[in-house]
């Protein structure tokens, strides 16, 4: 287990939001029908914001391995992101503590968009990481 969690940079477009909606049955229209969106008052169709918690599940498992089994992960998306646009997942290890089978390790997330501004603050996660 490496000390410290590599950011992990990811570009939303279109497509991936339409992937995302199939792979989760979430087909609300605001994800993917620009027309809907800018009748709500938004700039065009926005990434589901469940998306976010797993984009900082995917960056975790990378860095804690396949076997690693998440315990606790909490989240509150802050602002819409709409696509194209890049995000910046970074995390940080607040602590670690030996456990039977490893490690459990508290983590604190966060997510910006490509103008710096913040999607997702203060997300904790909480990871069991194998020996």
């Amino acid at each position: 287990m490496s000390p410290s969690v590599p950011d992990l940079i990811v570009k939303l477009d279109q497509a991936g939001l339409m992937a995302y909606g199939g792979a989760t049955w979430d087909w609300h229209r605001v994800h993917y029908d620009g027309d809907l969106a800018r009748q709500r008052g938004l700039k065009g169709p926005i990434a589901d914001g469940q998306m976010f918690g797993a984009l900082i599940a995917r960056q975790i498992r990378k860095w804690a391995g396949p076997c690693a089994r998440f315990v606790e992960m909490e989240f509150r998306n802050r602002r819409f992101v709409t696509p194209p646009n890049v995000v910046t997942i970074s995390s940080q290890i607040l602590s670690s503590q030996p456990v039977e089978c490893g490690d459990r390790v508290d983590i604190v997330s966060a997510i910006r968009d490509q103008d710096g501004q913040i999607v997702v603050e203060n997300a904790r996660t909480i990871v069991e990481v194998p020996k």
